[in-house]
């Protein structure tokens, strides 16, 4: 796994660069020597060049967005003074790696789907009643499988989060499978949030099991949860320390809200991309720690990127109605 993994990362840096290159040479203004810099980076290995052919591609897909490249800022925070090409060479950096990213998830998301009896789209959310009596609550972007046997009940939350409500049945406990752990409970209700290395288990009336499949020597393998603890495993580290759940939060995906307490911008658009058709960009790391509160509706996300960017003094460039940078 630890090698699957490197080969990940070492992939998304090769990625990074490559579409860094083909933004220098697309821009206008590439010298010879910067031609020569990116044929020489793309001879380093095979894989280089895959990583730049795979870059191009982007590129040239892109060919009916790109007369939106042009900055297009809100004239209450305009954008420092910058020549023009470089300005544009950084919004096409972003825009391309935004591309990248969101092509993974797409792909990765289709295969959970087709592997999913039951699914919810972006932004959406639905209840499913099980035959005993159970109900499951999805919410945005979530894929799960269920699989009843007369000894057991059992759902693979495959991507996404939900709200368990278990009818009480002592003959058969009630599990959920999300990453390399498990929730058992028999009647009870509880979140798991999947995050595709771990989750989080949310109790909110009686007792569930909690425990990882694989974890590292000395860490802890189960933990008991009682109503109003939270915990929260991941499959390198383990299991966290039990802690205090905010319900208020926890739960707010179901009144249709998304709250945020003091929560780093970084979090914040991690959270609107969960739910918002499209991708919201940080264009500069400086900003990603910049804190945010609020209550927004979930169903006008526009309109709380808008309260955001006022509120933190932000400027905000859109590529159609889907991808949005801040900065």
């Amino acid at each position: 796994m630890k090698n699957e993994q490197n080969k990940q990362d070492w992939d998304e840096v090769l990625e990074e660069e490559a579409v860094a290159w083909i933004a220098r040479l697309a821009s206008g203004d590439a010298s010879t020597a910067d031609k020569s810099q990116a044929q020489e980076w793309r001879e380093r290995s095979p894989q280089h060049e895959q990583a730049f052919q795979k870059a191009r591609r982007l590129w040239l897909g892109m060919e009916g967005v790109r007369g939106l490249i042009t900055p297009t800022m809100d004239s209450k925070y305009p954008l420092e003074k910058k020549s023009e090409q470089t300005v544009l060479r950084r919004w096409v950096v972003a825009a391309m790696l935004a591309l990248v990213a969101l092509g993974g998830l797409l792909q990765e998301d289709w295969l959970r789907v087709r592997l999913a009896d039951h699914y919810t789209g972006t932004g959406e959310r639905t209840s499913l009643s099980l035959a005993d009596g159970s109900v499951i609550h999805l919410n945005t972007h979530t894929a799960l499988s269920v699989d009843y046997t007369a000894s057991i009940r059992r759902v693979d939350l495959l991507t996404g989060e939900a709200q368990f409500v278990v009818a009480k049945d002592d003959r058969r406990p009630f599990v959920v499978h999300a990453a390399e752990g498990q929730t058992r409970a028999v009647g009870t209700a509880f979140f798991v949030r999947n995050y595709e290395e771990g989750a989080t288990v949310t109790l909110l009336e009686g007792l569930v099991d909690v425990t990882v499949d694989s974890f590292l020597p000395g860490e802890q393998a189960g933990v008991h949860l009682y109503p109003g603890e939270q915990v929260t495993y991941d499959v390198t580290k383990g299991l966290a320390q039990t802690q205090s759940a905010n319900l208020r939060l926890a739960s707010a995906w179901q009144r249709g809200l998304l709250i945020f307490e003091d929560t780093k911008l970084l979090t914040v658009v991690e959270e609107i991309n969960r739910y918002r058709k499209g991708y919201v960009v940080l264009a500069t790391d400086e900003i990603a720690d910049y804190r945010v509160s609020g209550v927004f509706y979930l169903d006008n996300l526009d309109q709380a990127l808008t309260t955001i960017q006022s509120q933190l003094h932000l400027s905000a460039l859109r590529f159609t109605d889907y991808i949005v940078f801040l900065q």
